[in-house]
């Protein structure tokens, strides 16, 4: 009797692995977006946090209306940050991008403080994702964000075409240690923060080496060229 138990819960652990799998792949392609909660631990996500803002020489008078964007280093602490994240996405990439070679794009932090103003809406990439996949960023959430506090918004879909016919706009929103892709073609934009409290996101963008994008003059000439010559494999 116990066998036949153990022999039902192996199929139906079985099952939840594949439909969950199915799950990820059929809604981050629909959708252009999709969240993994508990990547790492809060605990790490307070230590990067502090070096970022230790790193980034912030006035600390600066309590309002500001959002600072900072080009990282593969330091230490952001290696390790950067390995654990990618290392539990890279199956996700992978099956966006067809399985086609890619790159580092950027990896910057964004601390944003109360009363910071919202973005304009915009996209990156040039084509449709069903025409020519290109590019994914990637958001660990160092902090809990909530829908006050400055989440990134998206038009859901958007990513599938060349103009918006949804009305649906998402917030992306979670705990920290949670990580949150988009595909950049969405049309999205981050939101004002109307709490009390800043939130920090660390950002990597992954780029289709094959892509249109991935030979744009203004990839060449803009800070993030640095990441141009550097290796997924060596940072790991």
């Amino acid at each position: 009797m116990i066998k036949i138990y153990l022999t039902i819960f192996f199929i139906f652990f079985i099952l939840t692995l594949i439909k969950k799998n199915i799950y990820v792949k059929s809604n981050f392609r629909k959708n252009g977006f999709f969240t993994v909660k508990n990547v790492i631990d809060p605990k790490l996500c307070k230590k990067i946090y502090q070096k970022i803002i230790k790193d980034s020489n912030i006035d600390p008078k600066i309590k309002y209306n500001k959002r600072i964007n900072r080009i990282l280093d593969f330091d230490n602490i952001y290696k390790k940050a950067f390995s654990i994240v990618y290392n539990k996405i890279k199956n996700h990439l992978s099956e966006y991008f067809n399985n086609k070679e890619i790159k580092l794009y950027e990896f910057y932090s964004i601390i944003t403080y109360p009363n910071t103003f919202e973005q304009h809406w915009h996209r990156f990439a040039n084509k449709p994702y069903l025409k020519n996949n290109e590019m994914i960023s990637v958001a660990l959430l160092l902090t809990d964000l909530e829908k006050n506090r400055a989440p990134v918004q998206l038009y859901k879909g958007s990513h599938l075409i060349s103009k918006v016919k949804s009305n649906t706009i998402i917030d992306l929103t979670g705990k920290k240690g949670d990580v949150i892709m988009w595909d950049t073609f969405s049309i999205h934009k981050h939101s004002n923060n109307i709490s009390q409290n800043k939130n920090c996101l660390l950002i990597f963008s992954f780029l289709n080496k094959s892509s249109i994008e991935a030979s744009n003059k203004k990839l060449n000439n803009s800070l993030k060229k640095i990441y141009n010559n550097i290796s997924i494999n060596d940072i790991l």
